[in-house]
């Protein structure tokens, strides 16, 4: 498993996407997939394109993480056009607050860096919602996006952008590709700045998360089944805290395999009391 932050981009529509896939010069990767999915020369910026709808940007979403192999730490954004009751064509909302239309259940998305941008509740439909009278944004597909991305990361590496698009002066049968992709243009701006906080709480994480260097080490050494590996991996971490002026290598060279290695991990841990009375 790679240790370098990961951005997963969600986006219904190509017009939207296009902006964000020249920025990064993604490619597409796919082979006869559902939807089509982008990602950059480093594979840590990955895209996918989902269409219309709740169903579409759930199943989009799980496809992305699975064919990208995204790790927990990785961070999804979904972002796109959105209809809104008062504010202006084009202005960029951060959701903070979402459910579905006739439902008054609501999620949360948990932003943990500061943002400038406005924040709004987002109600998503399985149809074009217009009825424009209240201070909301509308679409088609944060909630499902969210509910499937929320069981894949934290809800800290969740965000969902919304660009007005229509509203009570600006008809959604007006709208052209064209002008859908000069919304996602005229904001890229910030949308990079949110991409750019958010890979560092991913980073955060990914060092949190990842295995200690020498796992990958006695991995190569000896062989460790996946149950085990998982094992190993919580171990070390724990061993490296409670014996830091250890060097691990030279005590387990004499094991010819991994359950010695792991037996040998658990009885140092249990052994090892703390001397409380040295820490005041």
């Amino acid at each position: 498993m790679r240790n370098t932050p990961v951005i997963c981009w969600i986006v219904a529509l190509k017009v939207e996407a296009k902006p964000i896939i020249a920025y990064f010069k993604m490619s597409r990767i796919d082979h006869g997939l559902k939807f089509p999915i982008f990602e950059d020369k480093t594979k840590n910026n990955c895209l996918i394109i989902t269409g219309v709808g709740q169903l579409n940007s759930s199943q989009a979403t799980q496809l992305l993480r699975n064919q990208n192999k995204a790790p927990p730490w990785a961070g999804f954004i979904n972002i796109g056009i959105a209809g809104h009751g008062i504010a202006s064509m084009g202005t960029l909302f951060l959701v903070d607050k979402i459910r579905q239309h006739n439902s008054t259940k609501y999620s949360y998305p948990s932003v943990v860096f500061p943002l400038k941008l406005p924040r709004s509740e987002l109600v998503t439909s399985d149809y074009p919602n217009t009825d424009y009278k209240r201070d909301i944004l509308f679409d088609m597909e944060g909630y499902g996006f969210f509910k499937t991305a929320s069981r894949l990361s934290p809800k800290e590496l969740i965000i969902l952008l919304k660009i007005v698009s229509d509203g009570p002066e600006e008809d959604v049968k007006n709208l052209t590709g064209k002008k859908v992709s000069k919304l996602v243009s005229a904001n890229i701006g910030s949308i990079l700045d949110v991409s750019e906080k958010l890979r560092s709480i991913s980073a955060s994480e990914a060092r949190r998360l990842s295995p200690p260097d020498i796992c990958r080490d006695i991995l190569g050494g000896w062989h460790f089944t996946v149950s085990q590996e998982h094992q190993l991996n919580a171990l070390v971490k724990r061993w490296l805290a409670a014996f830091p002026n250890r060097t691990l290598n030279n005590e387990i060279n004499k094991f010819s395999d991994s359950k010695q290695i792991l037996y040998f991990l658990k009885s140092c841990l249990d052994n090892n009391k703390v001397d409380w009375e040295n820490l005041w």
